[in-house]
């Protein structure tokens, strides 16, 4: 008996089943970390958030200087819904990448390329999301050694893999990086929040962070003050609660960092409620079918 196909790709203007997908060796995106890229969740045929996404992706597909960026998105967009179709009425993950096209290895071409569209979706369970929000996750902290164009979201992600490593090496769940200075910058794949007397502060987009479509949210979906400001490590670890944002983690609390328990340890309560907001906001967006 065949198992069902849970997740499907996008390759070449085709859906099938991500099992069957192949990119060709030539990619940029292989060969140069040439590459854009965009990680979208939702359910019952919706996207969370999906115009915030492609602005983002948009910025950042100029930034990288690849060409036909508009007939890029539409791509981009053409790929979201047909995966969006195939998959169902279930809640998923979408990743979307966009390279630098197939062309002979060389760095800089006569002509650039026409930019390479994939993309997959699977299933995604929140179940695992709904239980750290729970219990709340650990941090380590790490030098920060990315490129200093973390604005981007591109594939530039070895710093990101080294710096979870880590963290998973001490026992962490989540990496948070730091910059020559001891400040804290964000997550390996989240931004960071604190929460001091009631105010919520974040660090900087002028600081290397990626500017998150959640970390944003929190302004936009929930309607709260967020303070940009720097964060000495030793002022995070004194503050009264924190957490990360992010598109699977929305609102989830950091209870220890670096093995040292943050507060009494448990989510506080300006996060739990900010955690349900967000959920809120989601299942209002996004509703089962």
């Amino acid at each position: 008996m065949t198992a069902a196909v849970t997740e499907w790709a996008w390759v070449e203007g085709r859906v099938v089943p991500s099992a069957e997908a192949r990119i060709p060796l030539w990619d940029r995106g292989f060969f140069f970390a040439e590459a854009a890229y965009e990680a979208y969740v939702g359910r019952g045929g919706h996207i969370f958030a999906f115009e915030p996404h492609q602005s983002r992706l948009t910025r950042t597909l100029e930034g990288i200087r690849l060409p036909e960026v508009s007939a890029t998105m539409r791509l981009v967009a053409e790929a979201c819904t047909a995966l969006v179709r195939t998959f169902g009425d279930g809640t998923f993950l979408l990743y979307v990448q966009v390279t630098g096209g197939i062309a002979p290895r060389n760095h800089v071409l006569r002509e650039d390329p026409r930019p390479a569209v994939y993309a997959t979706i699977r299933p995604w369970d929140r179940s695992l999301l709904f239980r750290d929000q729970e219990s709340g996750i650990s941090v380590a902290t790490f030098q920060d050694i990315r490129w200093p164009k973390a604005t981007w979201k591109t594939t530039q992600l070895l710093g990101n893999v080294l710096g979870k490593k880590h963290a998973r090496d001490v026992g962490a769940d989540e990496v948070m990086f730091l910059d020559t200075d001891g400040n804290v910058l964000e997550g390996g794949a989240t931004n960071v929040f604190i929460v001091e007397k009631g105010r919520l502060v974040t660090a900087s987009t002028q600081a290397n962070i990626l500017p998150g479509i959640s970390r944003l949210g929190v302004r936009t979906f929930l309607g709260q003050e967020v303070f940009e400001e720097t964060i000495p490590l030793l002022r995070f670890l004194a503050a009264d609660e924190a957490f990360v944002s992010g598109t699977t983690r929305e609102v989830t609390a950091i209870v220890k960092v670096d093995g040292l328990a943050l507060g009494d340890g448990r989510p506080g309560p300006i996060t739990r409620r900010l955690s349900k907001a967000f959920t809120a906001v989601f299942d209002r967006d996004c509703p089962p079918k």
